[in-house]
């Protein structure tokens, strides 16, 4: 008779707490679409591989992805992606572009005069920075190049009609940044070092950039380039917290009721992806994805969501992620 009488208290109590839940404001389906940042969807993007950083960019309200091909020549590649039933996302009108590159740099891209750019680091030995516009065929458009004596992947922005490219100076580890019109360029010597590609953006109305410091503990920098002079003006001091040992990943997390800048690297100490928010101070609002990953992430902000692309340890194959 105990024994019953203990079996009804329990299924009472339980029977309460259920009944109590939608009023503490949770629902059984609360959590049923929902992703952790810890664990989220990892799409693959066909059988595609990547020997190098990929780079995420919104176009014309589409997303694109182009990355470092492991074939023999390493050409570059670019898809679109579209989101598809269920939250995924499906790829189409994939081009192997003709241009290649030094395997273990990928790609850059953005917007300059209504059009999508690449650059990427000649494969020529030549240390010379290549660009030109994607017009949905396998020959870029405005094809130019100019010596930059570049030993990384190429950044690339532009603001008020200027594009703006840096990269990381071969034997000195200066980072430099070019200023031109797609043709032509100016280059200047910014006096900061670093030991990896940087990524730079527009946030705000305004170029940020962050890079790899040489110093023993590999941080991340981070500052504002006015677009003239040689000085990067740094953002809470310059240095912060975390560290990397890879290229670096950045871009606008604009998702619905969100306006920050989100920073996203290689950690310094494993092969997990990072990202973090930059709040006005050296701590960066960071999240670990366990995601690992060889090389730096491309990211972007589209279809309401915060993507994160990366080439996967297992057989360098190309992933993607809505993140936030």
């Amino acid at each position: 008779m105990h024994q019953r009488q203990l079996l009804l208290l329990k299924v009472t109590c339980c029977t309460v707490l259920f009944l109590l839940l939608p009023v503490l404001g949770w629902s059984p389906t609360a959590f049923a679409s929902e992703k952790s940042p810890m664990a989220p969807n990892i799409i693959p993007v066909g059988n595609n591989t990547a020997d190098g950083a990929p780079s995420l960019w919104n176009f014309g309200g589409t997303l694109y992805l182009a990355w470092t091909g492991t074939d023999n020549a390493h050409h570059l590649y670019i898809v679109q992606a579209y989101t598809s039933v269920g939250g995924g996302l499906s790829f189409q009108n994939q081009r192997q572009i003709n241009d290649t590159t030094i395997p273990g740099n990928g790609p850059t891209l953005a917007s300059y005069q209504g059009e999508l750019y690449l650059a990427w680091l000649s494969s020529a030995g030549d240390r010379h920075i290549y660009l030109g516009w994607y017009n949905g065929s396998s020959t870029l458009v405005n094809h130019a190049t100019f010596d930059a004596n570049a030993c990384s992947r190429p950044a690339m922005v532009s603001l008020n009609d200027t594009l703006y490219i840096a990269w990381r100076e071969c034997g000195t580890n200066v980072l430099d940044i070019a200023s031109g019109d797609g043709s032509n360029f100016n280059i200047q010597r910014t006096g900061e070092t670093t030991l990896a590609g940087p990524a730079m953006q527009i946030f705000n109305g305004h170029i940020y950039i962050t890079w790899m410091g040489t110093n023993s503990g590999h941080n991340i920098y981070l500052g504002t380039y006015p677009g003239f002079g040689f000085k990067i003006n740094y953002e809470s001091g310059g240095r912060l917290t975390d560290s990397t040992t890879e290229d670096m990943g950045m871009a606008p997390n604009t998702t619905p009721g969100i306006s920050e800048l989100e920073l996203g690297w290689r950690g310094s100490t494993n092969t997990n992806l990072y990202i973090g928010s930059y709040q006005n101070s050296s701590q960066l609002g960071t999240i670990p994805l366990n995601i690992p990953s060889l090389f730096g992430p491309g990211m972007s902000t589209s279809y309401g969501h915060f993507y994160v692309a990366w080439a996967d340890p297992a057989a360098f194959q190309l992933n993607i992620a809505a993140v936030l």
